[in-house]
């Protein structure tokens, strides 16, 4: 009796998930219409304008770039913990992980196909885990680092409102950088079961605290890429674009951050809306027009990895069944 009664709660656990997901597409698409709405007449006035495609396609190089430095970045977290995994199987498991990013609500749905694989692999699930969250609290402080740099040099020319956000940026980078220390002296989570992870990443990270730095220091230059990109992808759409880079390095990481909230398509809808808030501050009119404009890269990079994961489907199943060190 109890097998039936297991079966129809998972049956009714999936389609309340299933219901969560439209609805969360449905809101997304809701915000996305609100914000081409909006935005009408720019958007007309950018497809009746000339289109410059060379400085698209070195938008999406530098995209591209950042990408792989991310995907480098979780391969010598993994390897920094004594797990030998090769790096052409690290890399396909992040280009699908970079996949179900878009597709999963929330940017770390990646992680949750990363882990799915990684965890039939006779890797201890602290292991799994502790790679998952250094990973992204690594690129949580290399993105506020980075807006807190450009916030700083900026400073004395910067209005209130982006004075404020420079401070937002920097307590957020201080709580980052502070909880990543408590994390690494074991302070936390040193008695809780509950916790078991962040020891885990205690433990694994603790004797390698030089590597953890040198791939912090790459996530800044992972958003970096991503943040010339937006730039140049914004120059190949905007021609009467009127602010530099430097503005663009005070706003775009806080963009990008609001693409980690729980919508599908990399929060597609909010993230316009946030752009066309924050870019007001530094005088940018089109602040929406340009986050559209950078997920056509996204979903550039999405499409070519669709297709790579589509051509290696039976090295992927065969990758799962594989045991490493």
């Amino acid at each position: 009796m109890t097998i039936p009664e297991a079966s129809s709660a998972t049956s009714v656990k999936s389609k309340k998930s299933t219901a969560v997901n439209l609805g969360l597409f449905a809101l997304g698409m809701v915000l996305l219409g609100w914000s081409i709405y909006s935005n009408r007449t720019q958007l007309k006035r950018c497809l009746a304008g000339e289109l410059h495609y060379s400085w698209m396609f070195q938008a999406f190089l530098l995209h591209l770039l950042g990408v792989m430095i991310a995907f480098l970045r979780w391969f010598g977290l993994v390897r920094l913990q004594g797990i030998q995994i090769p790096l052409a199987d690290s890399l396909r498991l992040s280009i699908v992980g970079g996949l179900f990013n878009l597709i999963i609500p929330g940017a770390v749905g990646g992680d949750l196909v990363k882990a799915a694989y990684l965890s039939r692999m006779d890797i201890p699930r602290t292991r799994v885990i502790a790679s998952m969250v250094i990973d992204r609290l690594l690129g949580l402080l290399g993105l506020f680092l980075l807006a807190a740099f450009a916030g700083l040099s900026a400073w004395p020319t910067s209005d209130l409102p982006v004075r404020r956000l420079t401070i937002a940026v920097l307590i957020a980078t201080s709580t980052i950088i502070v909880f990543l220390a408590l994390i690494f002296s074991g302070i936390v989570g040193r008695k809780s079961v509950k916790l078991a992870e962040l020891n885990a990443m205690s433990a694994a990270y603790r004797n390698h605290l030089t590597g953890v730095m040198a791939w912090t220091i790459a996530s800044v230059f992972v958003h970096v890429f991503n943040t010339m990109a937006f730039y140049r992808m914004s120059l190949a759409i905007l021609p009467q674009l009127k602010i530099g880079l430097l503005q663009h390095f005070q706003i775009v990481p806080l963009v990008l951050f609001s693409t980690a909230v729980p919508l599908p398509l990399g929060a597609i809808g909010f993230s316009e809306n946030v752009s066309d808030q924050l870019f007001q501050n530094v005088g940018h009119p089109d602040g929406a027009i340009a986050m559209m404009g950078f997920r056509l890269l996204q979903y550039a990079f999405a499409a070519i990895a669709a297709l790579i994961y589509w051509a290696n489907m039976k090295s992927m199943k065969t990758l799962t069944a594989q045991k490493w060190d």
